[in-house]
């Protein structure tokens, strides 16, 4: 259920499906093969069907569910409820599902260090989702950073909202959620120093395995499944109290927030920069041909505009824009 949650643009009517999904060239094929492998013993106990990976300008490999009286409405609703009245092995089990087929690691522009466990939202139910995701990490302790829909500085389709482990939190997940990726696990283990990664729970979920040994839980190692989390994995009522929740808005700065009894919406408007709204004028002025200024490509023209999006000629190159998010995000201006 984590998985298709994650791949809400993916399904059709009563279909739905989750991806395991690579850039190409990223992927070891012995790994991709062995984590094909563990999913297709996890899906036959509930009717998934693994088939290869339509999308040709990935390396990976699809999971695919029929049903037919759910919608993704009611698949969003099942996980809500879900979350509502699960345990801690519920809750574990669809944060795995919601990273391992499509999470990658985020490195530091000019270096090659790991710096965050990144995956993107669907378009489909996006603030669900994202609201999903922050308040199953934050039953087990674990802190997801929510950076928010935005323009790209150099035009194209806006970059989806992304939700983001950073390197601590991420071996945090590592420790006691854990993936089915051997790619991503063997990662995990060369980033946090541990001796080897063990199956955190054998008999429910086969094949999901967390981070053990140095630097990891030590020889304590992780709670039985059938044993309530530990001091380890939640905070305790008065830690809770004084323990802070970071968001980051879509001006990149991070902020805090104390946690309540009600999961703190993603989009809430205190925390997103608020939206310069074109005037009726302002909207009918903007058609083909209408000068504009980027706020870093300088001064272009528009030379096509649809329902959803304009092209602009910026530094001689077309440049796609949202139509009119790009302006009321201030990345256009009129001139």
């Amino acid at each position: 259920m984590g998985g298709m949650l994650m791949c809400g643009d993916e399904h059709s009517r009563y279909n739905f499906v989750s991806l395991a999904r690579h850039n190409h060239g990223y992927a070891n094929p012995r790994l991709l093969a062995e984590h094909r492998e563990l999913i297709h013993v996890l899906a036959k106990h509930v009717g998934g069907e693994v088939t290869e990976l339509r999308n040709k300008r990935f390396e990976g490999f699809e999971v695919h569910f029929h049903s037919s009286k759910d919608t993704e409405k009611t698949i969003l609703e099942r996980a809500q409820t879900a979350v509502t009245n699960g345990t801690s092995d519920t809750w574990k089990a669809m944060l795995a599902g919601m990273f391992d087929g499509r999470a990658s690691y985020d490195r530091k522009r000019g270096t090659q260090a790991n710096t965050q466990f990144v995956v993107d939202c669907p378009l489909v139910n996006e603030r669900e989702v994202s609201e999903l995701v922050i308040r199953l990490a934050r039953l087990i302790g674990i802190t997801v950073n929510a950076i928010f829909a935005r323009e790209r500085l150099q035009g194209g389709n806006p970059r989806k909202t992304q939700l983001r482990l950073s390197a601590s939190e991420a071996k945090r997940f590592f420790e006691c959620v854990g993936l089915v990726s051997p790619e991503k696990m063997q990662r995990a283990c060369e980033l946090y120093g541990c001796e080897k990664t063990i199956e955190r729970d054998p008999e429910q979920l086969p094949g999901v395995r967390v981070i053990y040994g140095v630097g990891a839980l030590g020889a304590r190692g992780p709670k039985p499944a059938n044993q309530p989390l530990g001091s380890h994995a939640v905070p305790s009522k008065a830690s809770a109290s004084n323990s802070r929740v970071a968001v980051q808005d879509p001006s990149n700065r991070t902020t805090s927030a104390r946690p309540s009894s009600q999961v703190r919406p993603v989009f809430d408007s205190r925390l997103t920069k608020p939206k310069r709204r074109l005037t009726d004028d302002e909207l009918s002025s903007i058609d083909v041909d209408t000068h504009v200024m980027h706020k870093k490509f300088g001064e272009g023209v528009i030379v096509s505009k649809d329902a959803g999006y304009l092209v602009v000629r910026l530094e001689g190159k077309d440049r796609k824009f949202a139509w009119p998010g790009a302006f009321e995000d201030g990345f256009l201006e009129l001139l």
